[in-house]
């Protein structure tokens, strides 16, 4: 399941998933801009610009979120 999710956001398989491409996928929660900012500042922590597969696993862990639940069927 949470392969899915990332292959959503990384669909050729670089290992990297940018910005635009992570806040593409998050504005489907329906949370704030506040909020995702505030998560990517977690998930980036060096600013590096990009997430690696390794932070797949937030992005799958908020996508059990039930405002990601209720967003997607």
């Amino acid at each position: 399941l949470y392969e899915t999710y990332y292959k959503q956001v990384d669909p050729t398989y670089t290992g990297r998933v940018g910005a635009s491409e992570a806040a593409l996928f998050l504005k489907k929660s329906g949370l704030s801009d506040i909020i995702l900012g505030k998560i990517w500042d977690l998930a980036d922590p060096e600013g590096k610009g990009y997430l690696d597969k390794q932070v797949n696993d937030i992005l799958a862990l908020l996508r059990e979120n039930p405002v990601f639940n209720s967003s997607y069927p």
